[in-house]
Formats: structure tokens, sequence, C-alpha cells
């Protein structure tokens, strides 16, 4: 079981959409679904998200935003890693209590649902962990930057040939790192800066 609610509100705004919400998840996971420590992984998700959706002559216009803050208890993935040796033997405390925080915004415009481009920033926080982020200069899972991304939709005003239900995307999002794992550079003691792990990524989705 993993409960989860959410509330809104919407209402119209500057010839938009304008929606506020607030939403929570609790969850229990066992990490790989190994049961052997008699003890499992509990996360509880709070967080708030507004968007505004504009219709326009030409296409669409989009701002999103989100902040979720998340409060861990790894007690099993703690022991299990103490079990086989990845985690340093310690106060089981120290090392599952964990949290994080993720703010993320996004603006897109969409041409004739057509074409769209997107540019989303983002950030996670989180605390001090010596034993979960050992591999961190600075024990911490700080990771912030951009996202670009450029995508077609061919049939986005449901014209496709294979009916109305069947529709595809396909683009490519470039991320830019500002911060990974704590650290602008030198984050894993190796000499690797964030800026390393700049990624390209080329996509398509199929929906029917």
């Amino acid at each position: 079981m993993a409960p989860y609610g959410r509330a809104a509100f919407q209402t119209q705004v500057g010839g938009g959409t304008f929606e506020v919400g607030a939403f929570a998840l609790k969850a229990a996971l066992f990490p790989d679904r190994d049961r052997s420590t008699g003890r499992s992984d509990r996360y509880t998700d709070l967080g708030l998200d507004t968007s505004w959706i504009k219709p326009m002559r030409s296409g669409t216009m989009t701002f999103n935003a989100r902040y979720t803050h998340e409060k861990q208890s790894l007690d099993a993935t703690c022991l299990l890693g103490m079990d086989d040796g990845s985690i340093t033997q310690g106060p089981l405390a120290a090392c599952a209590n964990n949290s994080l925080n993720e703010v993320r915004a996004d603006a897109s415009y969409y041409w004739h649902n057509a074409v769209g481009v997107t540019v989303s920033p983002f950030s996670i926080t989180g605390s001090s962990n010596p034993f979960l982020y050992a591999g961190n200069r600075v024990t911490k899972p700080n990771s912030s930057g951009i996202e670009f991304q450029v995508d077609g939709t061919p049939w986005g005003n449901g014209n496709s040939p294979l009916g109305p239900r069947f529709n595809m995307r396909v683009g490519a999002q470039y991320t830019l790192y500002s911060h990974f794992n704590g650290a602008r550079s030198n984050f894993d003691f190796s000499g690797r800066n964030a800026q390393d792990n700049n990624t390209l990524r080329v996509f398509t989705w199929i929906a029917f």
C-alpha cells in the first residue's frame, strides 16, 4: 500500500487556465524486493505544484512548477549495505535518516500542437550523509542544471492516418549540469566535473 492524495484549485487568469495544488505520498519499499533484513525503506513525500496554460492564435504556452520534500528512513538499504561492506559500519540512524528537496520548473511553447520547445531548470538538494554519499566529495546529493528540449508531434491535431487515438512524438533533449552530486568540480575525488555528466538524449514515444 502506498497512499497518495492530491488537492488542487483551478481558475482563469490572464486569458489562460491557472492551477495550484498540493500532494502527499507515503510508501514502504523493500530494496530489490529483499526482505532479509526484516526492515523496509520508508518514504514520505509532501509537495506543491502550479501551472498556467494559455492558448494562443498560433499555439499554446505552458508554465509548470513543482516543489517536493521527501523524508527517507532507509533502514533496509543501510542494513544491506553494512552486510555486504558497501556502507561502512556505523549507527543505523545516521545512515538511514535522510531528506531530499526538489524544485523543478518548465516553460514550453507548442506551435499548432506540432512543434514544441521546452526549457526546464531543476535543483535537487538534500541532507549530508557520509554513508549513502561516500563517493561524493561533499557527501551530499545536490545537483542542479537546466534541460532544453525540441520535439515534433506529427499528428498533434488528431489527424493521424491510424485513427484519432494514435499519435507519436520525436525529439531531442539536452541536460546541462551546473552541480552534480554536491559540487561543481571534482565531485567524486577523481577530477570529474558536473558538466562531464551533460547528456544528449534522442527519444520517440507512441500513444494509442
